[in-house]
């Protein structure tokens, strides 16, 4: 059966509209219009904007209580918008998780040019399934800014086990959602060209001056998730057919595609992203069950990929309780990363009892001498 074209806004984007209205408006800093609006710059030095981050994720923001795997999508007027996947909800964040809290299978986090932190929609998924969010959610990946418009990689995961803890989900389909990203109003959502799932294209997603590149990767665990694709598309145009690398050459057969790194026993989820004009990467090392966040280096979007640096990030209980995963990062300065992670218990009700172990990790990384020249 063919995808749908795009999803019912009424059933899907029913608070679209408002979202933005419920807490805080992206552009509350400006009326100009974005045609006319000039790039603008943080007020927070880098080493400022650490320390909010840290304190900001390190405690409840609003009514959020903790979540996990922050992806971070810089806006041109400065500001960043930050999608989680997994968080809970709360009237009394700053208390134990229970039945005063709401689980979302989504978040959405306005981060200002001052690096203050603001929930947006406090009362649901940032973008919601209603009453099946147990059984049948969306997650965001990738994304590209483009005018006005923010386009991010989503799947639609569906849950194959009982409810609980454990890993029991898989995702079935990928779309393209875009918004509006100085209102949050989420505009429509679309099929991707590369519909399927294996992998995921757009787990990861990072330009050049010509072409967006879409890193692939099966998201989960188990056969194939230690190895990493690529496919491109002119930059920018997520909803453009895409080509494939198959070792030597692109092209339109998905099936030639190649793994461009592999690498551990249990996983390796390549989250790719430019830092000046170099090609870099963070994974960790078998997730879960690793001890390592690896930075990896290529010549070129295709690699070869070489690990750099290694970074050992201490569990949120400083013992085997917890663990971390999924490592990302971007630039904080020439030579330094914005390094990081999610934190998690083995058992959820320590999460319960301390929302602090359910909350990201940030850090800065300095470059080693020899790949720090941009």
């Amino acid at each position: 059966m063919p995808p749908p074209e795009e999803f019912d806004r009424r059933r899907f984007l029913r608070r679209a509209g408002v979202a933005a209205a419920l807490v805080v408006s992206f552009d509350d800093v400006s009326s100009i219009q974005a045609s006319a609006l000039p790039a603008m710059r943080r007020s927070k030095s880098p080493a400022d904007r650490l320390r909010a981050l840290q304190s900001g994720f390190g405690s409840s923001i609003g009514q959020w209580q903790a979540g996990d795997v922050p992806h971070s999508y810089p806006l041109p007027n400065g500001t960043t918008m930050w999608m989680l996947n997994d968080s809970f909800l709360s009237l009394a964040p700053n208390d134990p998780i229970g039945s005063k809290s709401t689980f979302v299978r989504n978040t959405a986090i306005l981060e200002n040019q001052q690096a203050e932190l603001s929930l947006l929609e406090s009362r649901h998924s940032y973008l919601d399934e209603g009453e099946r969010l147990l059984d049948r959610w969306w997650w965001f990946h990738g994304g590209h800014v483009q005018g006005d418009l923010l386009s991010v990689v989503t799947t639609q995961m569906v849950r194959r086990g009982p409810r609980g803890w454990a890993i029991n989900f898989e995702p079935t389909t990928t779309w393209i959602t875009t918004l509006q990203w100085r209102t949050g109003r989420i505009l429509k959502m679309q099929p991707a060209p590369n519909y399927g799932v294996s992998p995921i294209y757009g787990f990861s997603v990072a330009s050049d001056q010509q072409w967006t590149y879409l890193y692939g990767n099966n998201h989960l665990y188990g056969r194939g998730t230690t190895e990493n694709r690529v496919a491109r598309v002119p930059r920018g145009r997520l909803l453009a057919a895409p080509t494939y690398w198959d070792g030597e050459a692109w092209t339109a057969d998905a099936s030639a595609a190649i793994s461009i790194l592999t690498h551990g026993t249990f996983a390796c989820r390549l989250f790719v992203f430019r830092h000046g004009n170099r090609w870099l990467a963070t994974a960790k090392d078998d997730e879960f069950y690793g001890d390592e966040i690896l930075l990896f280096e290529a010549p070129q979007p295709t690699g070869p990929w070489r690990i750099i640096q290694g970074f050992t990030p201490p569990t949120k209980s400083g013992d085997a309780r917890t663990c971390t995963y999924d490592a990302m990062a971007c630039t904080l300065t020439p030579g330094s990363l914005l390094l990081w992670w999610s934190n998690n218990a083995y058992d959820e009700q320590f999460v319960h009892a301390e929302p602090a172990m359910y909350r990201p990790s940030f850090t800065q990384l300095t470059l080693a001498a020899s790949a720090a020249k941009l």
